[in-house]
């Protein structure tokens, strides 16, 4: 298969290696991709600081992982459209998006296991929860 050579750069490829090289994305943006991200960007900001908020009024750890967790989901939506306007290479965005969601679910994890912790302790103090 044939690459063209505009796109080698984009998949960390050489001419030689077209058979190897495969784009993970048409170069041309279409709109409805746009349209995706900017409604997955409004949408995670919108919970991003709906989840900060409840971060600083209860200032619990698990809140905050939480809102940290959603914060990386935001991040994970910035790249995308870095990467859809050429920012960011097409190469390299899904490596950054996959390391992003390594670090939402350690996130969530951890936010599940302070929950857990805090709930114990309380259990223990004899608190009713």
């Amino acid at each position: 298969m044939a690459v063209p050579g505009s796109l080698l750069a984009d998949v960390g490829g050489s001419p030689e290696l077209t058979g190897l090289a495969i784009p993970c994305h048409a170069p041309p943006p279409d709109p409805p991709l746009f349209a995706t991200l900017a409604l997955a960007g409004a949408g995670s900001i919108l919970v991003g600081v709906l989840a900060a908020a409840v971060a600083v009024r209860r200032r619990s750890p698990s809140r905050v992982l939480v809102a940290l967790a959603v914060g990386a989901l935001v991040a994970r939506t910035a790249i995308g459209g870095l990467a859809v306007a050429g920012t960011v290479p097409f190469a390299s965005h899904h490596t950054v998006e996959h390391g992003l969601d390594v670090v939402m679910v350690g996130l969530v994890l951890a936010a599940a296991y302070a929950a857990r912790r805090a709930e114990q302790r309380a259990v223990e103090a004899g608190v009713e929860l």
